[in-house]
């Protein structure tokens, strides 16, 4: 998290960029398998950052630049701010449209090589209504937005920082060397913190440590990444006063699922109900054939006609109206259509459907079927497939 950051982001996406995130804390190999899997041409970065690129850089052969953001001179690198200051103040934003590319974040790489999801400028439009809904429908004022997440992955810049920002929030950035429940408390007393993207990890780390501070006046929590349980949910209550919404995505197909207490009761184990526009989890003919897919633990999604897909630099229009599933048991990524397992990029797809209708992990269907329980704990969506309706 850091001013440079953000700025670079803005400044691709209006210069018809695209641009790719990076953790600071990714090693040498991580780096440039992504690099070279993306081809960047440019990259900023600090002084860690450039500690690694310039013993791997000879091995990047569609590196160009280096900016780097401190003050230090390095020779084969730019200065990040320098070149700010003498650059022309001139500058026309490129004409793009929704379907152009924008940004291709790497997926954690835990089932095989990392794989990168290429989303269009769209994506920011098809992360509001979740990021509305379970702020309990931000903006409001007074609000100010802060997460521990780390703005190199999908939820730390769709969840929490973009989103904001597009609805004039503030929005606190700080780079810990790790997370302190204390720090994290004292932070939020400080800046009048009221929205939060606090993932399962910082909440459990928070229950430990039994942190309270009068001062911490929340309005709304956004959390996901694994079920919180009824025990974790209480606390969070009893803590903070307000409820934990939890919510259901993935770096391909983020924000589909999730939770506000004030529209419908949370239940313990349960990702809650489907995004409004989004259609999550039908039961789809294949084959002439009505399945519901019960024993793969699928979650599907539905792609609206027409929309057109940018997979790895080529574009093509979506094949009638198609459904993607969203497979949380494991195996290789795949992408759909005509992409291959041997794809570096897979889609985001845009979604603007209605009418969910969602099913449990194991098929069988809930008390109520709005809602959707959230997969075994550790279990992690990998893979987008078509289901031709």
């Amino acid at each position: 998290q850091s001013l440079e950051l953000p700025i670079v982001h803005l400044a691709a996406f209006r210069s018809g960029l695209v641009s790719v995130p990076l953790f600071t804390l990714f090693g040498e190999d991580a780096l440039e398998f992504r690099l070279a899997n993306s081809g960047a041409k440019a990259v900023v970065t600090d002084e860690g950052g450039w500690d690694k690129l310039s013993r791997i850089r000879e091995r990047l052969p569609y590196l160009q630049d280096i900016y780097v953001t401190s003050e230090a001179i390095h020779a084969g690198a730019k200065s990040f701010w320098s070149s700010i200051e003498t650059a022309s103040e001139e500058f026309a934003t490129i004409d793009t449209s929704a379907d152009d590319p924008a940004i291709v974040i790497y997926t954690s790489g835990t089932t095989g090589n990392p794989k990168g999801a290429l989303h269009a400028h769209r994506v920011m439009l098809g992360h509001l209504p979740n990021v509305e809904m379970v702020h309990d429908f931000m903006p409001k004022p007074g609000d100010v937005m802060w997460t521990p997440a780390d703005w190199a992955w999908i939820g730390g810049l769709f969840d929490a920082l973009f989103p904001a920002w597009y609805h004039g929030v503030p929005v606190v950035g700080h780079r810990a060397k790790k997370f302190e429940p204390q720090a994290a408390m004292q932070l939020m007393a400080d800046h009048a913190v009221r929205n939060v993207f606090l993932p399962p990890t910082a909440l459990k780390l928070m229950r430990q440590a039994q942190v309270k501070h009068p001062a911490v006046k929340l309005r709304s929590m956004l959390t996901g990444g694994e079920s919180l349980g009824a025990e974790l949910l209480d606390w969070v209550r009893e803590t903070f006063g307000i409820d934990a919404h939890e919510v259901y995505g993935q770096t391909e197909c983020n924000l589909v699922v999730g939770n506000n207490s004030k529209l419908f009761p949370i239940r313990p184990g349960s990702m809650g109900r489907a995004t409004p526009g989004f259609d999550v989890c039908r039961r789809v003919s294949v084959d002439g054939r009505s399945r519901c897919y019960r024993w793969r633990r699928l979650f599907l999604v539905r792609q609206p006609r027409g929309r057109r897909n940018h997979v790895s630099g080529i574009s093509r229009r979506a094949l009638g109206n198609r459904a993607y599933a969203v497979e949380a048991s494991g195996g290789g990524a795949v992408g759909g259509g005509r992409h291959s397992r041997s794809d570096p990029h897979r889609i985001d797809q845009g979604l603007d459907c209605a009418e969910a209708r969602i099913r449990t992990e194991r098929g069988a269907r809930s008390r109520d079927p709005g809602l959707c329980q959230s997969a075994a704990r550790g279990a992690r969506v990998s893979a987008l497939r078509p289901i031709h309706r």
